[in-house]
């Protein structure tokens, strides 16, 4: 049997039992107090005094209730405005996804009122005001979301992302000024200073990448070195400078030796441009390099050739080694035997280089014929 069928029953029986009681016998009740009395029967007695008891309790609880509306209107009110601004700074974040951020800005800055994260919305509205292309309106929005509680980290970031959109290297740098370093604040400041080919910038958050990123290191060691190889207004003691300090694996790398050759080159030391060619050519060879190799014009042609053959003497039907020799042996002044290895080299490929250098070397003898033949050749090949 379930609980209220109990009470129901246990309540019937009591009232039965009490009806019958009072029929029986209503009892007698005398209150007198000085000249006043009151006689009432025992039965009425009790009911007026529970019904007395209930009056009083209802009473209580309305007082009660009186005393304690005020607090929970204002708490059900600021309930309210945060649900209504929670509503607003939703619709606000799906305008700006949208790409209305005018509308986005409008809202976002409405719920920012009563949210209790506040600061949210202003970074929000930061970045609207900023696809807006609104500079001043975004800065503003940066500081209140500072003023509401964000943590200076967070805006510096905010503005460094910004910034970073709109293609501001500069300003990507001056937000980071003085924010504290982890990958994502390390990677906007090299891209920045990789931009702005601020080398010098770039090598000293080296030991930043290496603690945030290393599997990165490398390839911004190699963008300092290449870019100060590269500089409008490297020197060759600068040159040299930046060889040396660099890691030694860049020594090796093609892209790093070939740059480096080419800068000796440009400053007139081709000399040195040679032996730093050739070392690495004696390890391994590359297409690049050799080519490089064959084509330093100023060095001395008999070296560079007596070392090409040295390497041919082991790949004696290497199309790239018999070009080179070519260009070694012309350089030179040798053009028969300049010539004789360029042909050798188109029997195994075709290269336009080539049949240009054979072109040029028979003009110069004066057939015509076969070098218009080799231009030709050399025309469809590029």
């Amino acid at each position: 049997m379930k609980t209220w069928q109990v009470i129901t029953a246990v309540v019937a029986v009591v009232a039965l039992w009490l009806g019958n009681a009072m029929q029986h016998d209503p009892g007698y009740v005398l209150i007198s107090y000085r000249d006043a009395s009151l006689q009432t029967s025992i039965w009425f007695a009790l009911i007026t005094m529970l019904l007395g008891g209930l009056a009083l309790y209802w009473g209580a609880l309305l007082v009660r209730w009186l005393i304690r509306s005020p607090a929970a209107f204002g708490r059900w009110r600021s309930q309210r405005r945060e649900a209504r601004s929670t509503d607003l700074t939703h619709e606000g974040l799906t305008r700006f996804e949208e790409g209305d951020h005018k509308g986005a800005l409008q809202l976002l800055v409405r719920g920012a009122k009563f949210s209790p994260s506040a600061a949210v919305n202003y970074l929000s509205a930061a970045r609207a005001a900023d696809a807006m292309g609104d500079g001043e309106q975004r800065d503003g929005f940066l500081r209140q979301a500072g003023e509401a509680g964000c943590s200076p980290q967070a805006v510096k970031v905010a503005s460094a992302r910004m910034a970073s959109r709109r293609s501001d290297p500069r300003a990507v740098i001056e937000s980071l000024a003085a924010a504290t370093f982890n990958p994502d604040v390390v990677w906007m400041l090299v891209d920045a200073h990789r931009t702005l080919e601020q080398w010098d910038a770039l090598e000293a958050l080296v030991p930043e990448v290496k603690r945030h990123s290393k599997e990165e290191l490398d390839s911004v060691q190699r963008s300092v070195l290449l870019g100060r190889l590269r500089a409008r207004g490297v020197t060759l003691d600068s040159a040299r400078a930046a060889w040396k300090a660099a890691p030694r694996p860049l020594n090796q790398e093609p892209e790093s030796v070939l740059a480096y050759a080419r800068a000796l080159e440009a400053l007139e030391a081709p000399d040195e441009a040679e032996k730093v060619l050739r070392k690495v050519l004696k390890v391994g060879m590359d297409d690049a390099l050799l080519e490089a190799y064959a084509g330093l014009g100023k060095a001395d042609a008999k070296t560079r050739l007596k070392a090409v053959q040295g390497w041919l003497a082991k790949e004696p039907e290497s199309p790239a080694l018999l070009r080179a020799a070519g260009r070694a042996a012309l350089a030179g002044g040798d053009h028969e035997a300049g010539a004789d290895y360029l042909e050798r080299s188109l029997q195994h490929e075709s290269n336009a280089e080539a049949e240009r250098a054979l072109g040029e070397l028979r003009a110069f003898n004066g057939d015509f014929a076969k070098s218009s033949e080799h231009y030709r050749r050399a025309l469809g090949l590029a």
